[in-house]
């Protein structure tokens, strides 16, 4: 069984949502932060009614254990799905761009579950534009269910 982890609860981000667009960052190294076969890490929240503009990613270490890395928005789009083997250099698109936006509808976590196999050695960084109303900021560690 899957067990998922809030990864912002350990790691608080240091941004704070404000009006118009902001970008929100992880950096995952499982080397510090080991995680099993199908856990789940809560990265960031994005709030009910927030668009997220762009998405990208960065394998700052690339790992030989078999895992592969999904990363997502809980509940079922998909960001990327990312082969843990290769270290890129440069920031890799994920599928959400301004070509294609995603309104968020309810409160809902950014997330990276590990597949296949555990992890404890790759690393990677992530990151999101999020546009939002200035009646709707809420700092990114925010709890969806309080």
């Amino acid at each position: 069984m899957a067990t998922i982890k809030q990864y912002i609860r350990e790691f608080p981000k240091l941004q704070t949502p404000k009006f118009g667009t902001f970008w929100l960052f992880a950096d995952v190294d499982f080397a510090t932060w080991p995680t099993a076969q199908d856990d789940i890490l809560n990265l960031f929240k994005l709030k009910d009614q927030w668009i997220v503009r762009e998405s990208y990613y960065k394998i700052t270490r690339g790992s030989d254990l078999g895992a592969d890395w999904e990363l997502g928005i809980a509940g079922g789009t998909e960001i990327a799905d990312v082969s843990t083997t290769t270290t890129a250099a440069d920031w890799v698109a994920g599928t959400i761009t301004s070509a294609a936006p995603r309104l968020v509808g309810a409160d809902e976590y950014v997330t990276v579950q590990v597949t296949d196999a555990a992890e404890t050695k790759g690393r990677i960084q992530v990151m999101v534009e999020v546009i939002a109303a200035p009646d709707n900021c809420e700092p990114v560690d925010a709890n969806i269910d309080d």
